[in-house]
């Protein structure tokens, strides 16, 4: 993994083949989980509804994932579930216990 600043080069290595992910910035991504825990009840009751603190025990991060054509990603384990909206294409998932 390669961390760059700039959308050009960003782009450039997408056309290149290279599968791209774009997180979100703090103040987008900790009202947006906090609101997702609190009104799916998957945060178990771990979020603060006054508003005081975004989120007191729940963590998440909000990312956007860019595939190419035949990317694949190696058998991993993720710090917490994972939420998945595809847009376009398709995706073979394998699922291992």
């Amino acid at each position: 993994s390669i961390e760059v600043d700039d959308p050009s080069s960003a782009h450039a290595l997408h056309l290149a083949g290279h599968a791209t992910y774009c997180r979100a910035p703090p103040e987008v991504e900790q009202p947006l989980v906090a609101s997702m825990l609190r009104d799916t009840g998957l945060g178990c009751g771990q979020y603060d509804p006054s508003g005081i603190r975004v989120t007191t025990l729940g963590r998440g991060e909000v990312e956007v994932f860019i595939g190419t054509k035949g990317h694949y990603t190696n058998w991993h384990t993720d710090f917490q579930e994972n939420f998945t909206l595809q847009l376009s294409g398709v995706k073979r998932w394998r699922l291992k216990q």
